[in-house]
């Protein structure tokens, strides 16, 4: 009811004010007219009606992500470390033992003898020691079908201790020979003895950030030929060998260096006590002191596919002929994509003909007369290598030009009863040479090697006498077998055919078939066994001296 009642005011309140504006309006006139607009009301009110709509739902899509493994020992990122802790051992390389030794006998008093330790004195100072005696005692067949009585035997030693400075390496090493042996019979004691010892001196640099690298040494040597063959004499050589290296890197690809060496030699020369068959034509004097320069400037480049060194020996001699010889040192290698090369050079030298290199071409030749160095004028080679798979090949041929080149001939001669006279021959030469190596290894179980060399020799003024003796074809054949771990099985073959000796009908060439076997019987312990000349030829390895026949020896090796 109050609402009806409310509801009548209101309408009631509203007709009187309409009434009363209407009262309160003038009234319109011809020239006043009142005119009412009423604009209706209708306002927009914001969320006045709510909707609910859902919004879109995409279907749900899997989307493969690349898998990225953890490389790392420790992947921190995805395992705290404090709550994984790795269980990985330290990698170790297997340290080689630092003993080795060699015992071995066999016919005609061959005996091998070999030991070698290195000594780890600190953490930056190391010596090595080695001591060995090689050599034979027997009946030999010599040219006349008559029997030599001989023996060789060659007793070495030697010291090297390196220590290693933060920059450099300090080197110090010290050296003995002893070689005692017996010429063929002649009309005084045929007995003759090889001495010789040195003490060297060195440093290397080590650090390679240094603008200018370096290696130098100086070596003190001495030799002393007892009792020279037919002279009776004690000859004396003292050898002051002094070398550098000198190089500058410019960038990661190229170098500049100079390599230089002197030698000092000084003879002194004695009668020797128990021999005065020559003692009237001793002078004391027969051999002039000499000093010799060696100079070796050169360039060198490197990258991927080249290596190439560009260089000059510049070599003048005081004393002994004052002279100035030069030669070319030039090599270039390059490696094609299957990882062969090409490789060439122009290359020579000086080749000093000291007592020590005497006795490596023949110990049984008489010294005489002062012998110059043999000079390497040119030496040109072209060559090709291969290797990939276990298998490895070289082929290459050139030509050589030598100045004094040095060989030792013999000539017969009958003064009562057979004699041999054997002395030196020095001349000019040169050869036309090629080779061909081949290798092979099959997983450590087989391996094999091929080596043939050939030269055609010319004597330039000598007509023949400077080549006598001089190899022409060499060949060396070998193969080795592990049909079980602990066995290793040698088996080999040596050829050399050589230039026609002046005088003699025929030259009979190396021919050494040999056998050589090894089998470990304990942990580091194994026996060898060593069969040379198995074709039982008569052969000589030094003109006018012959070789072993059949001959065997057999010892034990021991590695601690």
């Amino acid at each position: 009811m109050k609402a009806l009642r409310y509801l009548y005011a209101i309408a009631a309140g509203s007709a009187m004010s309409l009434s009363m504006q209407a009262q309160t309006q003038p009234q319109d006139s011809t020239l006043n007219r009142t005119v009412v607009v009423e604009q209706e009301y209708n306002p927009d009110i914001m969320n006045a009606v709510k909707v609910n709509v859902l919004p879109e739902v995409p279907p749900v899509t899997v989307s493969k992500k690349p898998v990225n493994y953890a490389t790392s020992l420790l992947p921190a990122d995805e395992v705290p470390s404090p709550l994984l802790a790795p269980r990985a051992g330290k990698e170790k390389e297997i340290p080689a033992l630092p003993g080795y030794a060699r015992l071995g006998y066999g016919n005609r008093g061959n005996l091998d003898l070999y030991a070698n330790y290195l000594f780890t004195l600190s953490d930056k100072a190391r010596l090595n020691a080695m001591l060995s005696l090689d050599g034979m005692d027997g009946k030999l067949e010599r040219p006349g079908d008559e029997e030599w009585d001989s023996h060789y035997y060659r007793t070495r030693a030697a010291l090297d201790y390196t220590y290693a400075l933060s920059r450099m390496d300090l080197r110090a090493g010290a050296r003995f020979g002893l070689s005692n042996f017996n010429l063929l019979p002649i009309t005084f004691d045929s007995k003759q003895k090889f001495t010789s010892g040195s003490i060297s001196l060195g440093v290397d640099s080590r650090d390679k950030t240094l603008p200018l690298q370096f290696s130098a040494e100086t070596n003190l040597m001495l030799y002393q030929r007892q009792a020279d063959f037919q002279l009776g004499i004690n000859d004396r050589e003292t050898r002051i060998d002094t070398r550098a290296h000198l190089f500058a890197p410019l960038d990661d690809r190229q170098d500049v260096g100079v390599e230089l060496r002197m030698n000092n030699f000084f003879f002194t020369q004695e009668e020797h006590p128990q021999n005065d068959y020559f003692s009237e034509s001793f002078d004391g004097n027969r051999m002039e002191n000499y000093t010799v320069l060696n100079l070796n400037p050169y360039y060198r480049y490197r990258s991927e596919a080249w290596d190439v060194r560009l260089g000059l020996h510049i070599d003048p001699t005081f004393g002994l002929g004052k002279k100035l010889q030069v030669a070319p040192d030039v090599t270039a290698r390059y490696t094609l994509e299957n990882g062969s090369q090409l490789y060439a050079g122009l290359t020579g030298g000086r080749r000093e003909n000291d007592f020590r290199q005497l006795e490596v071409i023949n110990p049984y030749a008489r010294l005489s007369d002062q012998l110059d160095a043999t000079y390497e004028q040119l030496n040109a080679t072209l060559g090709y290598r291969l290797g990939s798979g276990g298998f490895w090949m070289n082929l290459y041929g050139g030509y050589q030009s030598l100045k004094n080149d040095l060989t030792s001939y013999y000539e017969p001669w009958t003064g009562g009863e057979y004699r041999i006279t054997v002395d030196w021959s020095q001349g000019d030469t040169e050869n036309l040479f090629a080779g061909l190596d081949l290798a092979y290894n099959y997983k450590e179980v087989l391996k094999f090697s091929l080596s043939a060399l050939y030269r055609s020799w010319s004597d330039k003024d000598g007509e023949g006498m400077n080549i006598q003796f001089k190899p022409t074809l060499t060949l060396d054949l070998r193969a080795d077998v592990r049909p079980m771990e602990p066995l290793l099985l040698s088996v080999g073959y040596h050829h050399v055919e050589r230039e026609k000796q002046l005088g003699l009908e025929e030259n009979e060439p190396v021919s050494n078939l040999y056998l050589q076997a090894s089998y470990e019987l304990f942990r580091h312990i194994a026996i060898y066994l060593r069969a040379g000349n198995l074709l039982n030829r008569n052969y000589q390895l030094y003109a006018g001296y012959p070789a072993q026949g059949i001959n065997f020896l057999g010892g034990v090796t021991f590695r601690f």
